[in-house]
């Protein structure tokens, strides 16, 4: 009978174990708290950037939240903070994640002190989803990689596979690129700058609406040029993409600190990047009164 009794007590605790890993384990609290556990923890934070108006965020829930695989994995190696897009949060790096994400699901990882380690989003499916935590892992110590990689940067600023490297880094931890982009473009010949493999690079690392690499992907000549030459179908249509990305982000950053110059400039970029001339007027109408509202004097 004891053994009976051990063994039924085995069995229901292995069993509650169990179901407490089927889904992803949400802590409440807000990451101010979630850095101070994580620093006596030694995990990473990841961030779930949600919205209640966001279908695939809806449907990651049901699913890749609720795989056993995908729940355990997270809840062992991670402190997991859903985090409502539309909510008002008054910390630092709430306000950063906030303010920097233009579309939802994202994912954000987090150290101990709050560095963003690794940026990503999209719907998934269960596999992509643990790769992405492994990656995250495996980045564990870039803030103290990207430390030493900006002293090497003024000696290493004309080698482009430092640099390549460096961007993309960079990009990981939620920093910008445009600057460093400009300096690599420098380096490539006039003659090269239309092939796929620098074309690439521009889609992936441009973030200014007056950098370089922003200038070529928009030229009408250079759009043409790539459609014409490139062994890449989708690469004009991939060059159109990043470009309305790039006015999008910098408008949403003009409503943000409230600067009505950065604004007209990516409205101008509207009208002449987005083939639709009507939903361009549209948009930018919209994207007026909206900078109006928001600076009103109540």
């Amino acid at each position: 009978m004891k053994y009976l009794f051990l063994l039924l007590f085995f069995f229901v605790f292995q069993g509650k174990s169990f179901a407490q890993n089927k889904s992803l384990q949400f802590d409440e609290k807000e990451i101010p708290q979630l850095l101070l556990k994580a620093g006596t923890s030694e995990k990473l934070i990841f961030v779930d950037v949600t919205a209640v108006w966001c279908v695939p965020c809806k449907k990651l829930e049901i699913t890749v939240f609720q795989d056993s695989l995908v729940a355990t994995f997270f809840n062992k190696n991670f402190i997991i903070k859903k985090f409502d897009l539309d909510a008002t949060r008054n910390d630092s790096v709430s306000n950063w994640i906030k303010n920097n994400t233009t579309g939802v699901p994202a994912f954000y990882f987090l150290d101990k002190e709050g560095n963003i380690i690794l940026i990503d989003g999209g719907l998934k499916s269960n596999s992509e989803f643990i790769q992405m935590g492994q990656k995250a892992l495996a980045n564990k110590n870039l803030t103290s990689v990207l430390k030493q990689l900006d002293f090497k940067y003024p000696e290493m600023k004309n080698n482009k596979a430092f640099l390549e490297n460096y961007m993309t880094l960079r990009k990981q931890a939620g920093k910008k690129n445009s600057d460093i982009l400009n300096g690599y473009l420098s380096l490539i010949p006039k003659k090269d700058l239309l092939k796929d493999s620098v074309i690439n690079i521009i889609i992936e690392y441009e973030d200014k609406i007056d950098g370089e690499g922003y200038k070529i992907i928009t030229s009408y000549e250079n759009t043409f040029y790539v459609k014409m030459h490139t062994k890449e179908p989708m690469m004009g249509y991939n060059m159109y993409v990043a470009a309305l990305d790039i006015i999008s982000s910098t408008a949403s950053n003009a409503l943000r600190i409230k600067d009505r110059g950065l604004l007209n400039k990516s409205l101008i970029e509207n009208m002449r990047v987005l083939e639709n001339k009507d939903k361009a007027k549209m948009q930018n109408e919209a994207m007026i009164k909206m900078f109006e509202n928001s600076t009103k004097v109540n």
